[in-house]
């Protein structure tokens, strides 16, 4: 059944990435806590294709509580040390299990996302810089630019550019609390003295050819 989630209109004493606007958010499931098992279970419920929210305080998984101490284990016997029933063994076991895909899964996830940022600049589902979904390259050259989220950034990006005769054939840019993130191809070859014009601005934090 779906569930409806009242959104605060503020933020206050937890770790948010801003605030977010009063609204009403249908779900299929709600999880709260984002620890190994919150996290997991938002997966295989996402993968069955249902809509969920996962909410946590602070990072995901991050914590470790009095109850679970950030392991997996099997339980055989309870904390009164009298022998729990087999289907409790049994259920944990199959859990062990889930972990275990789950692990395998996101870890040939994850690398997809590393190679698609190597080969190509893509920062799609980047949890520490802008998100950057970019096709493959077509053009001649690709540059790749990190930098300070202040205003002009494009305009000068583009400037440098022009100064050096270099068509732009795409730019994808997204920002993110104090940065930015832009990725610009061109039909030509990118000259050293454009390269340098861009990694010289004081507003770049790393620069990246493809």
């Amino acid at each position: 059944m779906p569930v409806e989630i009242q959104q605060p209109a503020t933020s206050s004493g937890h770790n948010l990435r801003g605030a977010v606007p009063a609204a009403t958010t249908t779900v299929d499931v709600c999880i709260i806590g984002g620890g190994l098992l919150g996290a997991t279970t938002a997966y295989y419920a996402a993968r069955a294709g249902k809509k969920v929210l996962l909410l946590e305080e602070s990072e995901l998984a991050s914590g470790a509580s009095g109850a679970a101490f950030g392991g997996v284990s099997i339980g055989i016997y309870s904390y009164s040390s009298a022998r729990v029933p087999l289907s409790y063994v049994e259920l944990s076991k199959a859990s062990l299990a889930l972990y275990q895909e789950a692990q395998e899964e996101i870890g040939f996830f994850v690398s997809g996302k590393l190679s698609n940022f190597i080969r190509g600049g893509s920062t799609a589902l980047s949890v520490n810089l802008p998100e950057v979904a970019v096709p493959p390259l077509e053009s001649v050259s690709r540059v790749a630019l990190l930098h300070h989220n202040i205003p002009g950034v494009l305009a000068s990006v583009n400037q440098t550019l022009a100064d050096h005769d270099a068509n732009v054939s795409a730019q994808y840019l997204s920002t993110r609390d104090e940065r930015g993130y832009v990725v610009t191809d061109v039909t030509t070859a990118l000259p050293d003295g454009a390269l340098d014009g861009l990694r010289d601005a004081d507003s770049t934090q790393w620069l990246r050819t493809y």
